[in-house]
């Protein structure tokens, strides 16, 4: 008999801080019925711990780092990702008649990960590891609103107490904006617009000012 559950496929970014929160809200999702998919990279797989009696399945694909080592951050970017996804489209289209997806769920600093689900007819959900309030500065420094790298010594942003210098992110004082760290947070919201679903980490009481439409 075929599983009728809903597939949910969970695509973490392989970094420290990406992976477990990932990893709590795909428990959060097959707690409510289901099928949950997290597709580690071959970089983490190894080291990535999962429960053994978890209901959560876990598939790798390769990110490239099997045939070499990038000697530079930007070029563990370039690499992970062309293989990635390039990787990712061809586990989706080999499931395609045993066990499809119907969402992708991908970590929000890999955006380019909604455009292989649309290409594939999944649904993409953009999900972001840290709280709204970090997210709201990024996404400010990604509008323009926030003069970059950033001088002043305080800081009013819409639906936020006042910032000072020392509250906002250490990429914010790095002077090359074309940074590939300053790059890859700001970029989070070059398609975000075009996600089916958005969901940040955080507690909706404790930053109900920040949620608001500004």
């Amino acid at each position: 008999m075929a599983d009728d559950k809903t597939h949910i496929l969970v695509l973490p970014f392989p970094a420290q801080g990406h992976i477990n929160p990932a990893l709590e809200f795909s428990k959060c999702l097959a707690s409510h019925g289901l099928k949950v998919t997290i597709i580690l990279t071959s970089r983490v797989s190894k080291s990535a711990q999962v429960p053994s009696n978890s209901s959560i399945n876990i598939e790798t694909i390769s990110d490239g780092s099997e045939e070499k080592e990038p000697e530079s951050i930007e070029g563990f970017f370039k690499q992970f990702n062309a293989a990635v996804s390039q990787n990712l489209a061809k586990f989706i289209q080999e499931r395609r008649e045993t066990c499809p997806a119907k969402v992708l769920v991908y970590d929000s600093v890999i955006p380019w990960a909604l455009d292989v689900a649309h290409q594939e007819g999944l649904l993409g959900a953009s999900f972001f590891t840290q709280c709204l309030g970090v997210c709201a500065v990024y996404y400010h420094i990604h509008q323009g609103l926030i003069k970059y790298p950033y001088e002043d010594s305080d800081l009013l942003l819409p639906s936020m107490t006042p910032l000072e210098a020392n509250d906002l992110p250490y990429f914010s004082f790095i002077p090359d904006p074309n940074n590939t760290v300053v790059r890859l947070l700001a970029d989070q919201f070059s398609n975000l617009d075009e996600a089916d679903w958005i969901f940040i980490n955080t507690f909706d009481k404790l930053e109900n000012e920040v949620k608001k439409p500004s």
